[in-house]
């Protein structure tokens, strides 16, 4: 696939498919589909009621104060909803669609990239026959991404979008996430520009970059340490925010919000009480049990236990996470490790400043995954899979199935993980 605008797909296709490509379309049936959606909703929707509850709120905000020296930036929502863009990490088990993760935040490239993929994909004759001869179709993020931008333009739908990166940011997507986001923007006829978040001229009419004209969106890639860094640019872009004059996709609330600490209150009965009935039966079914690692007593399915021992000798059956982080980084598998490690990484979480979270290991399921190499050889085999339902402004608009390698069960894409689009059958609901 040629470039367009300036972006290169092959860097967002090897990175997410390495030497390989997918030989036919990753696939589920009708129900299981459903179910991926379905769960994935049930725990947005809980964590934005949970999250809208004192002392709920009250309780998270304060422990994100261990991740962020200035608690003030995890309230700050820029005046939009927090939740606008989300995704997910679901297993399908026997119990169904179960929800071991949730991510809050516009600085999720698989938004993007589901489509880039897909749309290269069918260009190969053999694919897209593949997909006719099923009757298979796919979900497009694109438009409900490109529509949500419209809705925050309002009126200014010629004023220039900014894609303000910050030190690090930039950095997490192998570059090239940026292009990626303004290359989308400007294929849909919208102008779009790259820029440092220091590269922002204020003015009382709102930020210029260069010879733009006055930024009324900036989709953010930078993260709180660069506000950190110039209280000043801050204060300004939270009194522009305030005032309606500049909309900023997101603030910090939803990305802290919506950790793994969340899911301790979602998968606890004496906050799903406090929910709608229908909602908490949802979520009762998606989440797994989940508990903020202490030393002290916990509920476990109606009984009540000493949490740090039955962590301790239910390793098999446990994932250890950190509250806070992305990309596997310090999780622990039960299964995956010994009881001495276990016993070894339990001690260190519970001396941690930072919260820590035990969760129920949920197996993941197993499809046969068919990958062709540059040189057209088709390899099969046995994976580990799970799924990434992506999430804009409420609703579901597309899934990602991820596998890794043989065995693997941590999968995300800094282990190596594989990332497709999931088709289903063209009678499923959307």
């Amino acid at each position: 696939m040629p470039a367009d605008n300036g972006l290169d797909p092959s860097g967002v296709l090897r990175y997410q498919w390495g030497a390989q490509t997918p030989a036919r379309p990753a696939t589920a049936d009708p129900e299981a589909y459903r179910s991926i959606q379905s769960a994935s909703l049930a725990v947005l929707a809980g964590i934005s009621g949970i999250t809208a509850l004192d002392p709920a709120r009250s309780e998270i905000q304060a422990m994100i104060g261990a991740y962020l020296p200035d608690p003030g930036l995890a309230a700050e929502a820029f005046g939009l909803s927090p939740f606008l863009l989300a995704r997910s990490d679901v297993m399908l088990t026997d119990r169904g669609a179960v929800v071991s993760e949730l991510n809050v935040t516009s600085r999720l490239g698989l938004f993007l990239e589901h489509d880039l993929m897909a749309r290269h994909l069918e260009q190969d004759a053999g694919f897209a026959g593949q997909l006719r001869s099923a009757g298979l179709r796919r979900g497009s993020v694109g438009p409900a991404f490109l529509d949500l931008v419209r809705t925050l333009l309002g009126d200014d739908q010629d004023a220039t979008i900014a894609i303000c990166h910050g030190k690090l940011s930039a950095l997490q997507k192998k570059h090239y996430l940026p292009g990626l986001i303004r290359h989308e923007l400007r294929l849909a006829g919208l102008g779009a520009l790259v820029a440092p978040l220091g590269a922002l001229t204020p003015s009382a009419s709102g930020p210029f970059l260069g010879a733009s004209g006055p930024i009324r969106l900036i989709y953010r890639l930078f993260g709180p340490d660069d506000l950190r860094d110039d209280p000043a640019l801050a204060g300004y872009l939270h009194d522009q925010a305030s005032r309606g004059s500049l909309k900023i996709l997101d603030g910090f609330v939803g990305e802290c919000l919506a950790t793994k600490l969340v899911l301790a209150y979602l998968s606890d009965p004496r906050w799903l009480g406090q929910l709608p009935g229908t909602l908490a039966d949802s979520l009762a079914q998606a989440v797994p049990w989940t508990r903020i690692l202490a030393d002290g007593k916990a509920e476990r399915h109606g009984k009540v236990i000493d949490l740090l021992p039955f962590a301790l000798r239910h390793r098999a059956g446990l994932v250890l996470k950190p509250g806070f982080g992305s990309g596997g980084v310090w999780v622990v598998i039960g299964p995956d490790v010994s009881q001495q490690e276990w016993e070894t990484a339990i001690a260190s979480a519970a001396r941690s400043r930072s919260p820590w979270v035990i969760q129920d290991f949920a197996e993941p399921s197993v499809e046969q995954v068919a990958m062709r190499s540059p040189t057209g050889v088709v390899v099969e085999e046995p994976r580990i899979v799970n799924y990434c339902a992506i999430m804009v402004a409420g609703e579901c608009v597309g899934i990602m199935r991820r596998d890794g390698q043989p065995g693997q069960r941590m999968l995300n894409t800094m282990h190596r993980a594989r990332a497709v689009p999931l088709y289903r059958q063209a009678t499923s609901p959307q």
